[in-house]
């Protein structure tokens, strides 16, 4: 599957990077303040997991807060588009000095990344994204800018950044699964989708899914609804190719083991001028309608 495009510019974003030794001022500010709230909670914690314990139950966690998301929000506030204040889940971003917005959680910046971006694939091998820049999410516990041929905050990233050589991340950071890849790129590409359609369709055939229409042609769906405040499932039911017709697009989704694949033709409604619901038909199942969200 082509990887979700972020189309900033990523030489932009490297240079408001800053490495965990490296932070602002007001991200060092937050972060003692944060860890002296935690280390409080975490002693009350001890007491609680002795009793815990002897009853038999699982310790509560100890709380340590890490400043990934904190050092990928920098770089994305340094684009057009910048982290806003209404972040995913339960609660707003953080803001800080100048009035820039942080996301906290990395649960949370997927979230951020896969509503307003798209749904992307995931990345098995590093050699499958080698020569493309862009970020990766390892599983719910780290968040890591990728340059093409490494992480920054590896050894060989911090070189050819000229960043601190002490800033390497420890290997149980990346170990995490599953990584996802958000491509970071300036390249304009032919688009196949008009304006009125890329984004998130509510798409109904009985049962209900979520396709994104992705500006370069290609489009997916997932069975979790799409929210600004929510936690995308971590699988993505399908992927496909659609092109432009006089009516809508065409969809030819990726086969299904002992299924051919699968085809949806739509048609825009109010006879063709339509820009948020579509009618369609499938050569595998019923009729649909899809409602853009």
């Amino acid at each position: 599957m082509p990887y979700a495009k972020i189309r900033q510019n990523f030489e932009a974003m490297r240079s408001a990077y800053r490495d965990f030794k490296s932070l602002p001022p007001d991200i060092e500010k937050w972060l003692k303040d944060q860890h002296a709230v935690e280390d409080k909670e975490n002693e009350k914690r001890k007491i609680e997991n002795i009793e815990r314990e002897a009853q038999g139950k699982k310790p509560l966690p100890m709380l340590h807060s890490t400043s990934c998301c904190l050092q990928a929000s920098l770089s994305f506030n340094a684009t057009s588009q910048p982290i806003p204040k209404a972040g995913p889940v339960g609660r707003d971003n953080t803001t800080l000095s100048g009035g820039k917005n942080y996301v906290l959680n990395v649960d949370e910046f997927r979230s951020y990344l896969t509503y307003k971006y798209g749904p992307t694939d995931q990345v098995v091998e590093f050699s499958e994204i080698e020569g493309l820049q862009g970020v990766l999410i390892f599983g719910g516990g780290h968040i890591e800018f990728w340059d093409g041929e490494a992480i920054f905050q590896s050894a060989k990233g911090a070189a050819k950044r000229a960043g601190n050589q002490n800033a390497v991340i420890g290997a149980g950071f990346l170990k995490s699964r599953p990584l996802w890849f958000w491509q970071i790129t300036q390249e304009t590409t032919v688009a196949s989708g008009p304006d009125w359609l890329v984004g998130w369709w509510d798409v109904n055939d009985g049962n209900t899914y979520y396709y994104y229409f992705h500006p370069d042609g290609t489009v997916n769906y997932i069975d979790t609804r799409p929210s600004p405040k929510w936690t995308p499932s971590k699988k993505i039911g399908n992927q496909g190719r659609y092109v432009m017709r006089a009516n809508g697009p065409f969809i030819t989704w990726q086969p299904k083991p002992g299924v051919k694949p699968t085809e949806e033709t739509f048609s825009r409604g109010d006879s063709g001028r339509s820009e948020t619901v579509m009618s369609g038909s499938s050569n595998n199942y019923g009729g649909l309608i899809a409602r853009k969200m």
